[in-house]
């Protein structure tokens, strides 16, 4: 919240962290000069207007010609405006809450002096969090059309839940090539607003998916495979398994192709070890 008039803090009304419903009073400026005005501004419409009624009445008589009704009328109407005007500027001078929240720390005091645009205080709704985040174009569009992303509070062990996509922007950034997603957070999902979170969306399912531990892969330039254990002739001898990877999860990497459910491989010592060789 800044301010909107300049002017001196006559009173605040609300402490640090109070919670706040829509239009409450948050502080006001010294309005003396803006009473004033509206006082005089209500005295001259109340004239316009006795003044207006006047010719009126000498109409009906026949007194007056009607062009002087009309400029009766007119400075009544610019009267009222001005009165219309003139509270409007008193009324500028609460400073109101826009909306219910909490208020953060009130950086001001009674008798401060404050220009438009100064800071007043921070008021923090949370019940209508929402989450921005950027993905890489290709997989904005396919989070996009799922439409939903789970969410983890930065620090956290556990997911906080599914977020449901509410919105994708439809430009892509020259720079990142990514889109940015808004997502609003699920219930349950306790975060501050300001606040880090990591976000994870999945872009397709397979069922039944093989994993293998990163530290059984062995890496080449574009090669990769894992040493599997096979029963031989005189006992266990492990083979070059060639595989194809999918993504890195949890230390562990999703195996294409190369691997199947229950195999065994070496996962250290691997250094030592030879097509073929026996282990034990």
């Amino acid at each position: 919240l800044s301010a909107e008039v300049a002017g001196r803090i006559e009173e605040v009304f609300v402490a640090d962290g109070a919670e706040l419903v829509a239009d409450q009073p948050i502080l006001r400026f010294d309005a003396s000069a803006q009473r004033s005005a509206l006082e005089a501004a209500e005295a001259a419409a109340a004239e316009a207007e006795a003044e207006l009624a006047r010719q009126k009445e000498l109409l009906d008589r026949d007194v007056v010609a009607e062009a002087r009704v009309e400029t009766a009328r007119a400075a009544a109407q610019r009267a009222r405006a001005e009165v219309a005007a003139a509270r409007r500027r008193l009324e500028d001078r609460t400073v109101r809450a826009p909306f219910a929240g909490r208020v953060g720390f009130v950086d001001v005091s009674p008798g401060a002096v404050l220009a438009p645009g100064d800071p007043i205080a921070s008021l923090r709704s949370v019940d209508d969090l929402r989450v921005r985040f950027d993905l890489p174009q290709e997989i904005a569009e396919r989070a996009a059309e799922r439409g939903e992303a789970t969410l983890r509070a930065e620090g956290a062990a556990e997911d906080c839940g599914r977020a449901g996509i509410l919105l994708a922007s439809p430009l892509t950034d020259p720079a990142s090539r990514t889109r940015r997603l808004e997502a609003r957070l699920p219930e349950g999902c306790d975060l501050a607003p300001g606040a880090f979170v990591g976000v994870s969306a999945t872009l397709a399912r397979r069922e039944g998916a093989v994993f293998v531990p990163q530290a059984a892969v062995v890496r080449e330039g574009f090669e990769a495979w894992a040493w599997r254990v096979e029963d031989g002739e005189d006992g266990p001898v492990v083979r070059r398994a060639p595989l194809d990877l999918g993504p890195l999860e949890d230390d562990r990497f999703e195996v294409r192709e190369g691997l199947a459910a229950g195999d065994r491989v070496v996962v250290s010592g691997l250094q030592k070890v030879r097509d073929g060789a026996r282990v034990r």
